[in-house]
């Protein structure tokens, strides 16, 4: 080869070389944080940004700097900020399209930072998970129980304008009955033998007595004498039937009257029940004070948990089928998920101190790997908290069945002007206060087993001034004197079937306090709504009683026919 033609090729050689590595820090490291950029904000539903990204082939690694995430429900806020990610990644498995990362660090987290511009995305295809995560039926129903509360008892005209009063529907309901009852049997006495008819036995008995003469008349004077006897004996057994049937009906009626006596009275207690508050009453009130704040932990954890299981738990539930469990069998050992992460530590500068932490085995592919998520962070000596400890783990081995084990331990938490107003007569929150939280969440399958406990100690209750009730008033007083108490949640059963049930030794407290001014209140209410339900339904009742009299002197008609068919039987008498 001629010295010439070399040189010609090693330039060739070198200038695609040259090339090729522009390309490579060109564009691939451009393509890199795109990739990262879009799937991300596909994944998120808010713009995720990257300020630069950085591959490299030997050692393969990536590097990411400046990486914002934003609250999908604060568009001007970064739900998370990290300065630096940077990691190892397994070359051959790359080549094949699976992402096999040994040690991922990420340090300068920070949490709730300001953003420059707005990172809300418009709704379509590539914001797959920018709409709400639809909240399971458990939680909605515990959460939709939860309404604002007063300790105000309304007045007994307001009461009685929206509540329909039983006693006053059943007396007007006996009326009717009255009315009607009434009305049959002044048509059925026409249908019956009426006193003319029985009149016309009289005379037709006074006619066979004026009869004489010989054998064959007197014979003929008993065959009249019977059929007489036989005719009014059926009349009458026609009248003393009707009068069986109305005098039951009637004493039916008189017993309904006498009963109605009684309606107010369970009224009174039906609505005293309804709108008085007593002293049991506020035994959960609790549920009511904390259950917002809450509820309002529990859908921000169930939201980022829906939101991160897709990618975090492999095969959904709804995937799950005989194609899938027939394939498990072909797995091999040394199939490797398409994404994983062996370890991960994290290094977080929070507003209230720096919180390291480290997990293990994240993957998209939990059924291949065969392996659990496990994690551990822990935070000391932060500025409002003295110490975090979590740890955990989360299995999606089994398909359709997670089995979740999580501890957090939180010592020394400083709250601050936590408002719980749920209360609309009694607006609460506290000032100040230091909490021990202790939760541990077992989930195994569809059984759930969860328990939060607070211990709220150095307390400064502050409760709104208000125009209330003296029961809020009372509370309010008790409330504001209270300087340590314990809150416990529970959320446990099976799926879809969780009980939900909050809890503080903060109840008795309250109980005691507002006991006396409670039964004073609740005594005035029984006391009014007696003279107004009495008042409403006195004259109703009074004017169905004098209905069911003028029902009664039909008795009189029946007396009268009977008594006169009566004397006239006692008149026919043959003649041997």
């Amino acid at each position: 080869m001629k010295p010439g033609v070399f040189k010609k090729g090693l330039f060739v050689i070198a200038g695609f070389l040259i090339v090729i590595a522009l390309v490579w820090f060109v564009v691939v490291d451009w393509v890199v944080k795109v990739a990262i950029e879009s799937q991300g904000t596909k994944t998120v539903g808010a713009r995720v940004d990257v300020a630069k990204a950085d591959l490299s082939l030997f050692p393969a690694g990536i590097e990411v700097l400046g990486l914002d995430v934003t609250n999908p429900d604060s568009p001007m806020t970064n739900a998370l900020a990290v300065k630096r990610i940077f990691s190892d990644i397994e070359l051959m498995p790359l080549i094949k399209g699976k992402v096999i990362i040994d040690n991922l660090r990420m340090e300068g987290i920070r949490l709730n930072t300001p953003r420059k511009s707005s990172g809300a995305i418009a709704t379509g295809k590539s914001a797959d998970n920018a709409k709400t995560v639809p909240l399971p039926p458990w939680l909605n129903k515990m959460c939709a129980g939860d309404r604002p509360i007063g300790f105000a008892i309304p007045e007994v005209k307001d009461i009685l304008a929206r509540e329909k009063l039983q006693s006053l529907q059943l007396v007007q309901d006996l009326s009717a009955k009255i009315d009607a009852a009434k009305t049959d049997w002044q048509q059925r006495l026409k249908t019956l033998p009426t006193q003319k008819e029985l009149e016309a036995y009289k005379t037709r008995l006074d006619k066979i007595k004026k009869s004489g003469g010989g054998l064959a008349a007197l014979m003929g004077s008993a065959s009249a004498l019977k059929t007489l006897n036989d005719d009014l004996q059926k009349d009458l057994g026609r009248l003393k039937k009707a009068r069986e049937s109305y005098q039951t009906e009637l004493d039916g009626l008189k017993q309904q009257s006498t009963r109605l006596a009684k309606a107010p009275l369970e009224d009174v207690r039906r609505l005293k029940a309804k709108y008085a508050i007593s002293p049991e009453g506020l035994a959960n009130l609790s549920q009511a004070l904390f259950g917002p704040s809450v509820c309002d932990w529990l859908q921000k954890g169930y939201h980022w948990y829906a939101r991160l299981e897709p990618y975090i738990g492999g095969l959904s539930e709804q995937k799950v089928g005989k194609k899938t469990e027939s394939a498990k069998p072909e797995l091999q050992k040394d199939d490797l998920p398409t994404f994983l992460i062996r370890d991960l530590h994290i290094d977080a500068l929070l507003d209230t101190g720096n919180f390291t932490g480290e997990a293990a085995d994240i993957t998209s592919d939990p059924q291949i790997w065969i392996k659990p998520l496990t994690f551990k962070f822990l935070g000391r000596q932060m500025k409002q908290i003295q110490s975090v400890n979590m740890d955990g783990v989360l299995n999606f081995m089994q398909p359709g069945s997670p089995q979740h084990h999580v501890k957090l331990l939180v010592e020394k938490y400083a709250l601050q002007n936590l408002d719980l107003g749920n209360a609309k007569d009694l607006p609460v929150s506290i000032a100040k206060a230091l909490a021990d939280i202790n939760i541990n969440f077992n989930l195994a399958g569809p059984k759930l087993d969860a328990i939060a406990k607070a211990q709220l100690e150095s307390v400064q209750m502050a409760v709104e001034k208000t125009v209330g009730s003296e029961i809020s008033d009372a509370l309010a007083q008790a409330i504001s004197s209270v300087t340590r108490f314990g809150l416990t949640a529970i959320v446990k059963g099976n799926d879809p079937d969780y009980t939900t049930r909050i809890e503080s030794d903060m109840d008795a407290l309250l109980r005691k306090a507002a006991g006396r001014v409670i039964a004073q209140a609740t005594a005035k209410l029984e006391s009014q709504l007696q003279a107004a339900i009495t008042e409403k339904t006195e004259g109703p009742l009074k004017d169905a009683r004098s209905q069911l009299g003028g029902l009664g002197d039909l008795a009189g008609e029946f007396s009268q026919r009977l008594n006169f068919g009566d004397n006239l039987l006692k008149e026919i008498k043959l003649p041997f």
